[in-house]
């Protein structure tokens, strides 16, 4: 604390952290060697501005230096102080030569007793995406108050509370039904349809189409160096190269894969190889079926449900802006977060019975392929804006490996392609929005 710097008359007390050799020479500068010494460390500093103090361990005329500006106190409400401006070098025209033996104890000290005032840098939040694509930092959870009276069965209000003002919605619900909990929102779809609910918490939007559901994750806007990175590097072949930088506006994401359960209530019927269980997600389906399910489902629900765009899936993958730069997706370890032909028994698997990456997102690594909207193409070095890759070709992307392949292909950096055409019982696909 800044008390304890002050000077007693019987000494110094010594700030915790200072070093003994910075200590001992902050303590000489301000012996009691005469009745105007400095009372503060803050007044040692001022003295240095004011006048130039002569080093008597030096026969020449050697002088400090005290024109560096005294860094500012941190304020409450600011994320990190601001560092101290650097000191006029000796070398500097029309000044005298620094002590450097002085100087660098004093600047030391300063540096040092700076960064025991500097606080914490608070923890980013993760921005949500709106239905309009604007974005907006979620405050503090509320706490629900108690309603002054019971309202009337068969009506529910619900608030939104976003960047650009509060929006009350006002819906009606059965006499049964309870009105839903803070935070959570329950939409009604732009064709009012009794086998569609909406319901949103957080950064999360919950769809149940005929009663199974699936759920979407918002993915802040940001950047990433696509490709083959540094801890890529070494396995990567020539379709990941060369690395360059990606800038994405947000957009949503499917928690996991497109499971046989929404399949079959959406399309009316089940293409898998693996039928063994509406949690396992769908497979044998070509980029034109998953375009044909897209389309049946936007207008099930009044949404704009697609396909994610190469650079987003991959985005995603690595875990947006709060990427740790894992080799798959969430962890450095293939059997932590995804199934493949060491772990997987030679069959598809459930979803979201693995680990989740930095997103919350399941299966980015393994499972099964995923389709994205692009033609294949070659990177190159230009940095870009919201990619959505060529314009035409002959191949579809595919990105994250399944269970018939090894950790390589399961990698969040690793490239395939295939004809739109293709059906396999080792290719799915994952939503977006």
């Amino acid at each position: 604390p800044p008390e304890a710097s002050i000077v007693n008359e019987d000494g110094l007390d010594r700030p915790a952290g200072l070093s003994d050799r910075t200590w001992e020479a902050i303590r000489c500068a301000m012996q009691p060697r005469r009745k105007d010494r400095p009372q503060t460390v803050e007044a040692f500093l001022k003295l240095l501005e004011d006048r130039s103090v002569v080093d008597s361990e030096e026969d020449e005329k050697t002088v400090i230096v005290g024109n560096a500006p005294k860094p500012k106190a941190p304020e409450a409400a600011a994320p990190a102080a601001s560092k101290p401006a650097a000191p006029v070098s000796a070398a500097t025209p029309a000044k005298k030569s620094i002590n450097k033996k002085v100087w660098f104890a004093v600047a030391a000290g300063v540096v040092v007793l700076a960064l025991l005032l500097l606080p914490e840098e608070p923890e980013p939040v993760e921005p949500v995406v709106t239905e309009n694509g604007t974005e907006f930092v979620e405050s503090e959870p509320e706490v629900p108050q108690q309603p002054a009276s019971q309202p009337k069965a068969g009506s529910a209000t619900t608030t939104n509370t976003a960047a650009g003002g509060t929006q009350t919605n006002t819906q009606t619900t059965p006499a049964n039904q309870t009105t839903p909990r803070a935070k959570s929102v329950q939409e009604t779809p732009a064709e009012t349809n009794s086998d569609v609910t909406i319901t949103k918490n957080g950064n999360k939007t919950t769809y149940t189409v005929k009663g199974v559901s699936f759920t979407m994750v918002s993915v802040g806007g940001g950047s990433l160096e696509m490709g083959a990175t540094a801890e890529q590097w070494y396995e990567a072949d020539n379709a990941e190269r060369p690395a360059h930088n990606v800038t994405l506006r947000g957009f949503s994401i499917g928690e996991s894969e497109v499971t046989q359960g929404l399949w079959k209530v959406v399309m009316g019927n089940n293409p898998s190889y693996f039928k063994l269980g509406d949690s396992y997600p769908v497979e044998q389906v070509s980029y034109d079926d998953c375009k044909a399910f897209i389309r049946k489902l936007n207008e099930l629900t009044g949404k704009t449900f697609r396909l994610p765009t190469e650079a987003e899936w991959e985005y995603a993958a690595r875990g947006g802006r709060r990427s740790r730069g894992k080799v798959y997706a969430g962890s450095d370890n293939m059997s932590n977060v995804g199934w493949y032909d060491a772990n997987a028994g030679g069959t598809t698997h459930p979803v979201k019975n693995k680990g989740v990456n930095e997103l919350g997102l399941y299966d980015m690594s393994g499972n099964v392929w995923e389709w994205c909207n692009d033609w294949f193409g070659e990177y190159g070095y230009d940095d870009l804006t919201n990619p959505r890759g060529p314009s035409s070709g002959s191949t579809r992307i595919l990105r994250g490996g399944s269970w018939y392949n090894g950790t390589w292909h399961c990698r969040v950096s690793f490239r395939s392609g295939e004809g739109p055409s293709l059906r396999t019982y080792i290719v799915g696909f994952r939503l977006a929005q």
